[in-house]
């Protein structure tokens, strides 16, 4: 979305921060060695430090850090709707549910289609689970190529069936 949005899309990202946890090897603090010290001890340590032998130790810990992740857009221009979200209902209660969204994206010369779809999963009879989109896809063409969009709409929502019918056989069988 960053990229796209540098290439002039008329639309913008939002960020969210995450926070994660990652194990990372920390120092461990030295013991300090008194600079003018005049015992044999603190000579021997200081020409063992000079062979390496005094090396720092380390502890493997987990730490959490945070980043910036987009979790959505804005559009940047005026429209009626940002998404396209599109119910498949079964008229059989033995068939899942299915969900196909569609965002639209423009840019001056191209258009950008992102899309998901996914099966819902029933808890009962009468309520299922609200869509995720975790799994988005893209397809870019140039705006101005108005068979070439259509081809590719056609196409998307061939996919989507093949997806959904593929789904419905592997559920009945």
């Amino acid at each position: 979305m960053k990229k796209n949005y540098l290439k002039g899309y008329f639309a913008k990202p939002n960020y969210e921060k995450e926070h994660y946890e990652v194990e990372e090897y920390k120092e461990l603090p030295q013991k300090p060695v008194p600079k003018f010290h005049l015992g044999i001890s603190s000579a021997f340590g200081r020409m063992s430090s000079l062979f390496g032998e005094n090396s720092p130790e380390y502890r493997l810990e987990t730490v959490e850090k945070s980043r910036r992740i987009i979790d959505g857009y804005e559009l940047t221009h005026k429209t009626d709707y940002s998404a396209i979200r599109i119910d498949f209902i079964p008229k059989h209660n033995s068939i899942n549910r299915y969900v196909f969204y569609i965002a639209l994206i423009y840019s001056r010369k191209n258009i950008a289609i992102h899309y998901s779809y996914e099966k819902l999963r029933d808890f009962n009879w009468e309520e299922f689970s609200s869509p995720q989109c975790s799994n988005w896809k893209n397809k870019i063409t140039l705006l101005k190529d108005k068979e070439n969009v259509g081809v590719l709409v056609r196409n998307l929502i061939n996919e989507c069936s093949c997806w959904i019918i593929d789904g419905i056989k592997q559920d009945i069988s």
